[in-house]
């Protein structure tokens, strides 16, 4: 007898927990699920979470968009509904659109106007062609969005840096002279002038065709009989014109340092 209540009681044991996995597997979750397998994924990012937005009213098209490439000046009149409107501008390489942004614009809020204009700052698009997105998103609404390709003719700057050789090397003679090293911001440079200043400000070498090889300066160079750690001498580099680009208005500036030696011990 009393082995046929302790059975009775296992078997409704085991039919009270399989009634409570039926119902925990049917109730609801906030969780990404697979309905077919049962299988629960927990994302680990919100971009990884795909929104189907099929049964939501796309907003209209922004409208007259344009946007320059060199100054980021923009301007586009808004679509009905959207709340707010950002720019993203990706780049075109040899007629395929690249998969990182560029950048992309602070949000554009939404006004009673409903056009907008101004210039995208902080943000720089080098020589090369482009493509400009507009995004209008409203709340209830899936997105739409307005392009406009283009391109710019930007030059980036170039980088200087200047230091003693003090001539102290195995087949130096102790005299001193200035190493100057011109690094190009990009491939479309081809020479720069070089051009170095004495402590009173005075132009004292002038070089209209430098390259990015190495140069090395002596006392004659500079119109000094000698040169010694102590002389204050400032290098400045500007990028010369290419034919179908713009050069970058100012130039980079170095003052004659003495290069930076790192030890180690032996």
């Amino acid at each position: 007898m009393n082995s046929l209540k302790k059975i009775s009681a296992l078997v409704l044991s085991l039919l009270l927990c399989m009634a409570l996995l039926a119902g925990c597997s049917s109730g609801s979750s906030d969780s990404a699920s697979d309905s077919d397998s049962g299988i629960i994924t927990v994302y680990s990012s919100p971009d990884d979470v795909v929104v189907d937005d099929s049964d939501l009213t796309p907003l209209a098209e922004v409208t007259d968009f344009t946007f320059d490439f060199e100054s980021l000046d923009y301007s586009f009149t808004g679509a009905e509904g959207a709340d707010f409107y950002y720019i993203r501008v990706y780049p075109v390489t040899d007629g395929e659109e690249g998969n990182s942004a560029s950048f992309q614009s602070d949000k554009i809020s939404a006004d009673d106007t409903n056009s907008y204009s101004g210039t995208i700052a902080d943000e720089t698009l080098l020589a090369g062609d482009y493509i400009a997105y507009v995004v209008a998103s409203g709340d209830g609404y899936s997105s739409s969005e307005a392009s406009v390709s283009g391109s710019s003719t930007l030059m980036a700057s170039a980088s200087v840096s200047a230091n003693w050789n003090t001539g102290d090397g195995e087949d130096g003679d102790g005299t001193v002279s200035v190493d100057i090293t011109i690094t190009p911001g990009d491939d479309v440079a081809q020479t720069f002038t070089l051009t170095v200043t004495n402590e009173a400000g005075e132009e004292v070498y002038r070089d209209e065709s430098a390259t990015s090889d190495p140069i090395n300066l002596t006392a004659a160079d500079l119109g000094a009989d000698e040169l010694t750690v102590e002389d204050v001498y400032n290098v400045t580099v500007t990028v010369n014109q290419v034919s179908g680009y713009t050069a970058p208005a100012e130039g980079a500036t170095a003052q004659v340092t003495e290069a930076m030696s790192f030890g180690f011990p032996g």
